[in-house]
């Protein structure tokens, strides 16, 4: 199993402040790559409030695929574009090797239009926090 759920607040810089029509621009960019990403594995949604764009992602797969190097190409592509964006993702990989491994949530913290990944304190380890 494979899945990533999360959200970025879109800023064109770390103030909220921007020209409105760079910012529709660079969302209307961002929302046309996901014509290529597989519809029934991943959800998403970028809609405004109050002014401010957000982008909604949910992805569950069977395992990881390429739905997972699509999401984060795009999110990449997000802090490229609008670089005061700033968010967090949590995913697992019930077939992870590498850190955190399979019991454990990554994730990943959007700060300044730059991706870190972390250790998740809340839900990890999954067994036997959240399952048994």
């Amino acid at each position: 199993m494979y899945v990533l759920n999360g959200w970025l607040t879109l800023w064109q810089d770390t103030t909220g402040d921007g020209e409105f029509d760079a910012l529709v621009e660079a969302v209307g960019e961002i929302r046309a790559m996901f014509d290529s990403v597989a519809p029934f594995t991943v959800n998403w949604s970028l809609e405004p409030v109050n002014g401010t764009y957000y982008l909604r992602i949910t992805v569950d797969a069977n395992r990881r695929r390429d739905e997972a190097a699509d999401v984060e190409r795009i999110i990449r592509k997000a802090c490229v574009l609008l670089p005061g964006s700033w968010g967090v993702f949590y995913e697992r990989d019930d077939e992870a090797v590498e850190p955190p491994g399979s019991n454990a949530f990554r994730v990943w913290a959007v700060a300044r239009g730059e991706i870190s990944y972390r250790e998740d304190p809340f839900l990890s380890p999954c067994n036997p926090i959240i399952e048994d």
